[in-house]
């Protein structure tokens, strides 16, 4: 099942290569299930089970509480008339902004027009796959579909999401104001603790859409993300 899920969303292109996780994990249960099988279990020490019993529940309690963190934040909205909302760059294609881009792209629009004297700063670089600037590519986009370019900032040196809140902060006037953080929902709780972090103590969530299909793959990459941002002092 692992393997089948991984090779569904590296054929789909989910824009990052840890699909290839899913292939470890299917070897790793493939491998238990022959141990058993084959009885391999009757040749190690009762101690080398009390401390694989004991590491396995600490594991699966770590995932089941960060996974609750990350759900915690899923379906923020974010908060009325904020100064700034920072939308957090991810992959674009020579055809355009990624699902996940687009549905923050969208969910940045919606805002807007709603919330009509905030101003937008759109953060990302370019990478060596995408033919502009992850920040070209959203600002040619939110005007495309109706907003003015004298509300959007272009942040475009950033490559990954520390740096997407470090960059956009040289474009506040005042780290205090209100900004709400635009990224798909399973990222919004990463994202709003590395802000905090670094100083933005008015930020909120403003949570985009996600692809099912790929939720299973970025939720989990995403406990990653948070324990390295966590032991690093990102969060």
């Amino acid at each position: 099942m692992s393997v089948a899920y991984g090779i569904c969303v590296g054929w789909k292109n989910s824009g990052t290569y840890f699909y290839v996780f899913w292939f470890f994990l299917g070897a790793f249960f493939m491998g238990i299930q022959s141990f058993f099988v084959f009885s391999l279990y009757r040749y190690l020490p009762i101690w080398f089970w009390k401390i694989a019993v004991v590491l396995l529940l600490i594991g699966m309690s770590l995932l089941i509480f960060l996974l609750g963190c990350i759900a915690s934040k899923y379906y923020s909205k974010g908060i009325s008339n904020a100064k700034y909302i920072i939308v957090l760059g991810a992959q674009w294609k020579e055809t355009g902004p990624s699902k996940a881009l687009k549905y923050r792209l969208d969910r940045a629009k919606e805002y807007l027009e709603k919330n009509e004297k905030t101003l937008c700063i759109v953060s990302g670089g370019q990478g060596f796959n995408e033919p502009c600037s992850e920040a070209e590519g959203m600002a040619k986009y939110l005007v495309e579909h109706g907003i003015s370019m004298e509300r959007i900032i272009q942040e475009d040196k950033s490559t990954n999401t520390l740096e997407n809140i470090r960059f956009s902060m040289k474009y506040l006037e005042d780290i205090s104001a209100s900004i709400c953080v635009v990224s798909n929902g399973f990222h919004v709780f990463r994202a709003c603790g590395i802000a905090k972090k670094q100083g933005l103590t008015n930020a909120y969530g403003l949570s985009a859409k996600s692809d099912w299909l790929y939720l299973p793959n970025n939720a989990l990459r995403e406990v990653f993300g948070i324990i390295k941002d966590f032991f690093v002092g990102n969060m």
